[in-house]
């Protein structure tokens, strides 16, 4: 979630909303929904509602995975609540998938099994603008 308006990720949607072809941002439906069960759940009505919105802005592609897509991802993740979203950036073809989760996604295995570098937002914003 974008909590601040001076972060990478929040340039990442800058660059998104300024239509720069070089930046597509992609979404699985169980990211949202885990993380707005998770909002409702401990009482962040206003996060819930901030990720709403967010979301439903025309920039983001929406990718929605079948239980035997997540169920192949399975063995190349640690934590089975990340099978999905593994599987929804396989399913996207990412250049690359960001992700806060150093622990669980930073893996060679999973960059291997879906063909993409997985990076923090930061480094992903210096990788754009160190393109030409």
């Amino acid at each position: 979630m974008v909590r601040s308006s001076r972060g990478a990720s929040y340039a990442l949607l800058e660059y998104a909303q300024a239509a720069r072809p070089q930046v597509e941002l992609i979404i699985s439906d169980f990211v949202i929904l885990e993380a707005r069960d998770v909002f409702t759940r401990d009482g962040y009505r206003a996060e819930a509602k901030a990720l709403h919105e967010l979301v439903s802005r025309p920039f983001w592609q929406k990718v929605t995975t079948s239980s035997s897509e997540d169920y192949e991802a399975a063995p190349v993740v640690s934590d089975l609540d990340d099978a999905p979203i593994v599987a929804a950036a396989r399913k996207a073809g990412v250049d690359a998938l960001v992700s806060f989760d150093r622990k669980h996604l930073h893996t060679q295995t999973i960059e291997a099994y879906i063909g993409a570098p997985v990076m923090t937002a930061g480094d992903a914003l210096a990788h754009l603008r160190a393109q030409p």
